[in-house]
């Protein structure tokens, strides 16, 4: 630790007097982020060498505080709470996101192009247990705020309900939760994501319930792996993100691991492809060409609880009756949605202008594969 770090950290410990002596710091955070990094027997086991050593209370505090991790659930089920370890913990997590730093000015790969009004990117890197809250368009020179977070417990990639493992995609905030009759380990702020979405169904991916939400104020720190499968973030961070994340307004992005971009131009090929896809699209629905509308989508596609040919038939009838009505898109994003498919999603707003109504504006997701050479809808959803 760089000594100015050191004296600010000391500074700050007045709750810790058993640890005054730097070196004895310096084992402490150095036991702390062995935890962040996913070896918690190498902690437990360094911690009980320092209590053995030095014989001070706070020292086999922390012990006490490892062995409830290790026996598990040590936030999902409560803990023996050591407040006075908050500052240590902080510098643990500081610590390890600062390792883990990126540049400036990059997006996560699965970002292909924003609209001009997306003002951040939430990226979560599941192998890393960091995020980082990335400025969009207007301000992309601003460098990404990042933090450490907690996920699920068996690791990325749900496929199930009840495997406590974080799923991996592009999704988006639907709200925010009343927290008042939640549990403590919930922390004071809960967003809730939009798992599973149209692709996730598509691809009978089952469950709910996937937050982002804070912990515990008495418990000072989440082990990387250690919740039912949402994303967990310190109290200290959850305040920050609510107001940029919540009400759909924020892509979330998350990876296992999440892979880098210098710049979106990088992908203008995929973006110019699936401009025009969404471009036929809607000027189908302009035309009225049921035809060449469902030339769009793939063979078998089903949605509404319909069987494929009886959704073909209801959406051929509904264009070819709909009143007169023009079609209009904005705000146009475009990601990758799942690489090891080869899934893109297209987002945008789709407003409908009817004579004699007010105009009815709404999000739309487009969900895109190559077949055949052609890009083709394989899932679609509001929102």
């Amino acid at each position: 630790m760089a000594d100015r770090s050191r004296l600010r950290l000391l500074a700050g410990l007045a709750a810790l007097p058993a640890l005054a002596r730097a070196d004895d710091t310096d084992t402490t955070l150095a036991i702390m982020r062995r935890v962040l990094e996913d070896d918690l027997p190498g902690a437990l086991t360094e911690a009980r060498r320092q209590a053995a050593r030095t014989g001070q209370p706070v020292a086999r505090q922390l012990v006490t505080e490892l062995d409830d991790m290790a026996r598990g659930g040590y936030a999902t089920q409560g803990n023996r709470a050591f407040p006075r370890f908050a500052p240590l913990w902080r510098q643990a997590r500081q610590d390890w996101v600062a390792s883990r730093s990126r540049p400036a000015g990059s997006m996560p790969d699965a970002v292909l192009s924003l609209a001009d009004d997306v003002r951040f990117v939430l990226a979560v890197d599941l192998n890393e247990s960091v995020a980082w809250l990335v400025p969009g368009p207007p301000t992309s020179q601003m460098f990404p705020s990042a933090f450490y977070i907690s996920s699920g417990a068996n690791g990325p990639g749900k496929r199930r309900r009840g495997d406590e493992r974080t799923p991996l995609g592009v999704y988006w905030a639907v709200d925010e939760f009343d927290t008042a009759r939640l549990p403590a380990r919930y922390g004071s702020r809960v967003l809730p994501l939009d798992y599973p979405n149209a692709l996730d169904r598509r691809q009978r991916r089952s469950g709910d319930g996937i937050w982002i939400h804070g912990i515990d104020p008495a418990n000072n720190i989440r082990p990387p792996r250690d919740t039912d499968g949402c994303i967990a973030v310190s109290e200290d961070r959850i305040d920050a993100l609510v107001d940029p994340v919540a009400r759909r307004a924020t892509p979330v992005v998350i990876g296992a691991p999440l892979t880098w971009q210098a710049s979106v131009d990088a992908r203008a090929a995929w973006v110019a492809d699936l401009d025009a896809a969404l471009t036929g699209w809607v000027d189908s629905v302009r035309s009225r060409d049921a035809a060449g509308l469902l030339a769009h989508y793939e063979a078998g596609f089903r949605d509404m609880g319909l069987t494929s040919s009886q959704w073909r038939a209801w959406r051929a009838r509904a264009l070819e009756t709909a009143p007169e009505t023009e079609t209009r898109l904005s705000s146009v994003s475009h990601f990758v949605a799942d690489p090891s498919n080869g899934v893109f999603l297209s987002r945008c707003r789709q407003t409908l202008n009817v004579a004699g109504a007010a105009p009815v504006t709404t999000w739309l997701r487009l969900y895109w594969q190559k077949q055949n050479g052609r890009l083709r809808i394989v899932a679609q959803s509001a929102g």
